[in-house]
């Protein structure tokens, strides 16, 4: 594996994807821009980039060879502050260098000698898109193509063109005969894109009066788009008109499609979109729209539509089927519109009852944009374009901006505050006379004159330091007391970004001072002593940021004083007389000891334990592990086991073995050891594990320890796991084995999913754009559907779901013969009422409530302990309760009959004579 740097355009910016194998030092993460017009950056200059790193074993395309000692650039802290460069001729946005002059391009409106119409939106009425869309086959070889009459047949060179599509109805195209999906007057094409001159009014749904009289009347009138068709040969277009009463399309003066309703009045032209396919040839090219109203309200719409008939037909002819799913949204049409009237209004067009001429004061007319324009040349001279800002600290930094009144080159502080992406700083400012840019600008007033090679200059190009001093040996004064210096320290002030001085005390004693972080000392003589310590900590606050000195400690083996490991985690409180143990030297002992210079390869380490003494930290337990196959294999280690003690355990040492684990205090020749799994006893750790692996590798694997030496090979299903087939093996591991039931058994995973339930199922899209579905149907064959974005599709019968995200599933019982079944309403089973025989309903409710509070106070005694204060009669609601119940059994229409004196119920002791048949 290698590493190679790779080169994103960030969003905007018209630079290529790159790679580059040399190494960008520390620009990976932030926006860099090329500056330089020359040498391997020469195709990316000017272009925004954000840096990242890749390993990869192949070389990636196109590696460029960067060459940073000759190339200038710019480093920004995100896209959004990196202005791209462009050709710096000296001419305002919007304007282009011919080689002298900025020359720039304008339209304004032509002068009409007639009468004008303001284009407005058209009327707008139900009957429009009535039918929503008509789609026909390619016309490109039977134009023109004339739709006329009550049957209205559109016809061409060949004859009747018959649609492809005679009507297809959704919220994009338009329609009021599917319940639910009506879009009335505001839906369908041409009340959203058709205009008219002005006069159309809207009462409060959309709809203009359908007898509104709108000029002009009997007149056609027309708008012009000119567009290019790329490449060498044919493109296929699709042109969606309609119009009330007329609508027309001529290319290059040629007419191609005209719908007239003049004959018996027939109002085809609008009830639907009308939709041809054509193919265009590459070249410049202009289309005619026009439009023509008999009589009352007016209205015609035209579209031209970049894409092919297959690719409309796939994306744009979903039929609406009831409420909450209508089809095509208006949306889905808007990635491929390249021309549409309703772009034009607010135009002026010729008003054909009052005829003119169009003209122009200046320029030459231009008929491409809807209405004649004037199509005009400015010209203004060149001025002088930005100026060049050369890092003090890195040549190679620069920045490009136009400074306002300045006017005379050198070094210069710039505060930043500004805030156009250009950071503090020294700079060295000169014309630019170099690449081409787009520049931003800073003002002169945050611009100071400076020395590189000075405060505050040489402070930006300083790194923060931990450091301290001292006087040299014997240059000390001696005594108590300090002598003070002046040392720059690593912040700035806010409001000018100026470096911060402050005062350092030395000691007189010749002991060094605290530590400070720094960018710089500045001594008076040369009898000072400097000690770094290494780069201060930021805590990376972007306005006012804090700097800490970094902290170093050393861990001292006990054993073996030479062997120490430098630390620079915060190990203060253990500095002194405490010994630690550490997390990874299992059995080593260490002192911690303050170190004040910095780390080669300092590393942060845990600490376990802390002992008073390197004797009683020595005191070493060591694990024994019996194999649980031949207790007299033993194994011993130092790793830590203790969780394990009295545990079954594997390691990755002997991945085939189980061991015992015992606690003891000497151990031979112990090793380091990689815990695995751990089990309760060897029974438990030596039990075969299997793998079940999902059919159609939609879920993660399953291992478990269920004995399921009988389904080897075989295929099962789970009962906690519907609709999921598990092919079942021996597995390598018992990590994260779990209990499983088996709900059947399966020869192959074909079996089994043919097995599974096939189901009356809808899916509702929760995402925010339509998405296609995949399922296995009753037959296993695999189907899609589509469904728009927060919709739900048809019930459908589905055995298996392949495509579940961004999706509610719900089910309706299982599929008979490919069929959902018919649900029917539930029956009510239960008379409303009381059945309450014996007594009124008042009286019945008062008793039944008034036993259940009884029972209710015994729960809480009984299972609380919790007295009542009350409900010493409880046990009469009880008798109550039941004495009604006992009423309730008695058969009202049940007769005695009366028996003879001598029969059962005079000649037995006890027994109650019968009521006679006139008693009740």
């Amino acid at each position: 594996m290698n590493d190679y740097y790779l080169y994103l355009p960030c969003p905007g910016s018209t630079g290529v994807q790159f790679y580059s194998n040399v190494n960008p030092l520390n620009y990976v993460g932030p926006i860099i821009r090329f500056n330089t017009n020359t040498g391997s950056a020469k195709i990316q200059l000017g272009n925004c980039f954000s840096v990242s790193i890749i390993s990869s074993s192949t070389i990636p395309p196109g590696l460029v060879n960067i060459d940073w000692t000759a190339v200038t650039y710019s480093i920004f802290t995100d896209c959004e502050v990196c202005e791209q460069l462009d050709e710096c001729t000296g001419c305002p946005p919007g304007y282009t260098f011919d080689g002298t002059d900025c020359i720039a391009e304008t339209l304004v409106p032509a002068t009409y000698s007639g009468g004008t119409l303001e284009l407005q939106d058209g009327a707008r009425n139900g009957g429009y898109g009535l039918f929503g869309l008509r789609l026909y086959p390619d016309i490109t070889s039977v134009t023109p193509v004339v739709g006329n009459g009550a049957s209205y047949f559109v016809t061409g060179t060949a004859g009747n063109v018959i649609p492809t599509i005679s009507s297809l109805v959704n919220s994009l195209w338009g329609g009021s005969t599917i319940p639910g999906c009506e879009t009335g007057c505001t839906g369908g094409r041409l009340n959203t894109v058709g205009i008219w001159g002005p006069g159309a009014t809207y009462d409060s749904n959309g709809c203009t009066i359908p007898t509104l009289q709108m000029y002009p009347q009997g007149n056609w009138i027309f708008l012009d788009y000119c567009f290019e068709v790329p490449g060498t040969g044919l493109k296929q277009y699709l042109i969606g008109l309609a119009g009330d009463n007329k609508v027309r399309i001529a290319l290059d003066g040629t007419d191609i499609i005209t719908l007239d309703a003049t004959n018996n009045g027939w109002n085809g032209p609008f009830i639907h979109w009308h939709v041809f396919p054509i193919n265009i040839p590459a070249g410049s090219h202009t289309l005619r729209v026009s439009g023509f109203n008999t009589a009352d309200i007016a209205n015609f719409g035209a579209e031209l539509y970049d894409i092919t008939l297959g690719d409309f037909q796939t994306l744009l002819t979903t039929p609406a089927t009831g409420s909450g799913n209508c089809g095509n949204l208006p949306s889905d049409i808007e990635p491929y519109i390249a021309f549409s009237t309703r772009d034009y209004v607010g135009q002026f067009i010729a008003d054909p009852d009052n005829p003119g001429v169009w003209s122009c004061t200046a320029g030459t007319l231009d008929y491409c944009n809807g209405g004649p324009q004037c199509l005009t040349t400015v010209t203004l001279p060149v001025e002088a374009c930005a100026y060049l800002l050369t890092s003090c600290c890195n040549p190679n930094l620069t920045y490009i901006a136009n400074i306002e009144g300045f006017t005379t080159p050198g070094v210069y502080y710039y505060s930043g505050i500004d805030n156009v992406g250009i950071p503090y700083g020294c700079y060295d400012i000169d014309e630019y006379t170099g690449a081409s840019v787009i520049f931003t600008s800073i003002s002169l007033d945050n611009l100071v004159p400076a020395n590189c090679n000075a405060l505050p200059c040489e402070a930006y190009c300083l790194d923060c330091n931990c450091g301290r001093v001292r006087f040299n040996p014997g240059s000390a004064p001696g005594g108590a007391g300090f002598t003070n210096i002046t040392y720059v320290t690593c912040e700035n002030d806010i409001s000018t970004n100026l470096p911060i001085t402050d005062t350092y005390q030395v000691p007189n004693d010749g002991s060094y001072g605290e530590k400070v972080c720094a960018r710089d000392f500045i001594f008076p003589s040369n009898i000072y002593q400097l000690e770094n310590t290494g780069e201060c900590d930021s805590d990376n606050n972007p306005i006012t940021p804090t700097y800490t000195c970094p902290n170093y400690y050393t861990l001292v083996n006990c054993k073996n004083p030479a062997n120490t490991i430098c630390v620079n985690n915060d190990l203060s409180q253990y500095v002194g007389a405490t010994i630690v143990s550490i997390n990874g030297y299992s059995g080593q002992c260490f002192s911690v000891q303050e170190s004040t210079t910095p780390c080669p390869q300092p590393v942060n380490v845990t600490i376990v334990e802390t002992f008073p003494t390197c004797e009683e930290c020595q005191q070493i337990t060591y694990y024994q592990l019996s194999n649980c196959d031949n207790p007299s294999i033993i194994i011993y280690t130092e790793t830590d086991f203790s969780a394990n003690i009295g545990q079954v355990v594997q390691v990755s040492e002997y991945p085939d073995d189980c061991w015992s684990v015992t606690e003891v205090t000497s151990a031979l020749d112990p090793i380091p050891l990689t815990l695995v799994n751990s089990f309760v006893n060897c029974v438990e750790c030596q039990k075969v594990y299997y793998l079940l692996e999902d059919c159609l590798s939609e879920n993660p694997n399953i291992i478990t320890g269920t004995d399921l030496s009988a389904f080897v090979g075989q295929v099962i299903t789970l009962p906690y796991c519907p609709g999921i087939c598990w092919e079942v093996s021996v597995a390598d591991t018992s990590v994260g084995a779990e209990a499983i039931g088996i709900d059947g058994a399966f020869a192959t995973c074909d079996d089994c999913l043919a097995n599974l339930l096939c189901l009356c199922s809808t899916v509702t899209n929760t995402s925010t754009f339509s998405i296609t579905y995949e399922y296995f149907d009753c037959a296993l064959e695999p189907q899609t559907i589509r469904v728009g974005a927060q919709e739900t599709s048809p019930k459908l019968c589905v055995r298996k779901w392949i495509t579940t995200d961004n999706a509610i599933f719900n089910t309706y019982g299982e599929c008979v013969d490919d069929e959902c079944p018919v649900i029917l309403p539930p029956k009510r089973t239960v008379r409303p009422g009381y059945n309450t025989p014996g007594c009124t309903i008042d009286k019945y409710e008062k008793y039944m409530c008034n036993f259940s509070e009884g029972v209710y106070r015994q729960v809480m005694v009984d299972k609380y302990g919790i007295e009542p204060c009350c409900g010493d009669d409880d046990y009469r609601w009880e008798i109550k309760k039941e004495l009604i119940e006992l009423k309730a059994i008695e058969d009202p229409d049940y007769i005695c009959q009366y028996l003879d004196p001598c029969g059962c119920t005079t000649g037995n002791s006890g027994l109650t004579s019968c009521v006679p048949t006139n008693q009740v």
